[in-house]
């Protein structure tokens, strides 16, 4: 894998090893990487390869056990989970979550909140009492993401679509410079996935962002971002643009699915094949 210069990444990570809490063996082995300022890398693998436990670990959710990540200049090596309650520990985690924004799989959607009022969440990391300055922050994101509409209806009433643009346009709201998406297309229609990654690829063009996303769909893989990380095992197998990447023989290996591969654009586009009858 290349490393880049420091100078130049926004996100290195060197040799990490990543365990979940209570399980045997490790779940990210080894792996070393580093993304560039303002790049779009896709995270792609079976199930079970690690996708979403680099993201968790890249968002200090998870500890590293060993190696090292750089994100947004915070630097970090494995450290005892009681670190966290050491004093400084809640303003190192508010200043890191000023650059480093998660959108999950599956957020939690509390009852009862307005669009707005769940938007405003992510201003914590800047103003734990929200003032006039993180009202206007959450308007414009809502507004960027075509929900100017919405700021009064209730999380409860929308659907599978628009709640994705709501918790990306809470991610957003913490103003961050890194962006990291855990299967931001799950459970959308293709024409709604089109549109969520449009406007992913729209805001990152506008605000110079970083973009690290777990995806499932190959060929969306292939179609948005700059280059694929390609993960089994825990380990990284391939990385670089989508065309070197996702060829037919590669996927066969590592997923163990028939498929060809053809290009659109320049762009892979990778159709599944039956058996022959």
């Amino acid at each position: 894998m290349v490393q880049l210069p420091e100078s130049e990444a926004a996100v290195v990570c060197e040799s990490i090893r990543v365990r979940h809490p209570g399980a045997a063996s490790d779940a990210v082995l080894d792996l070393s990487m580093s993304v560039r300022s303002g790049e779009w890398l896709n995270i792609i693998g079976p199930n079970g390869c690690g996708k979403t436990t680099l993201l968790h670990a890249l968002a200090q959710v998870l500890e590293v056990e060993s190696g090292r990540i750089t994100i947004a200049g915070h630097s970090r090596v494995h450290h005892s989970r009681l670190d966290r309650l050491t004093p400084g520990a809640a303003r190192r985690r508010r200043l890191f979550a000023r650059t480093v924004a998660l959108m999950p799989q599956t957020p939690m959607i509390p009852a009862g909140l307005t669009v707005e009022d769940y938007v405003l969440l992510g201003r914590h990391p800047h103003s734990p009492i929200p003032g006039a300055r993180d009202t206007r922050v959450v308007r414009g994101c809502l507004e960027e993401l075509n929900l100017g509409g919405f700021a009064n209806r209730m999380l409860s009433g929308l659907s599978g679509g628009e709640r994705q643009r709501v918790t990306l346009a809470r991610a957003l709201a913490q103003e961050p410079s890194i962006l990291l998406l855990d299967e931001p297309t799950s459970a959308l229609d293709i024409g709604h996935a089109q549109d969520t990654l449009e406007l992913i690829d729209a805001v990152r063009s506008a605000r110079g962002l970083t973009v690290l996303a777990a995806m499932h769909d190959l060929t969306l893989a292939g179609q948005y971002g700059d280059r694929v990380l390609l993960m089994a095992g825990g380990s990284a197998v391939a990385e670089g643009t989508p065309a070197r990447v996702l060829s037919a023989a590669r996927i066969n290996e590592v997923y163990g699915a028939r498929v060809t591969v053809d290009l659109h654009e320049g762009y892979p586009v990778v159709v599944p094949m039956r058996k022959p009858r």
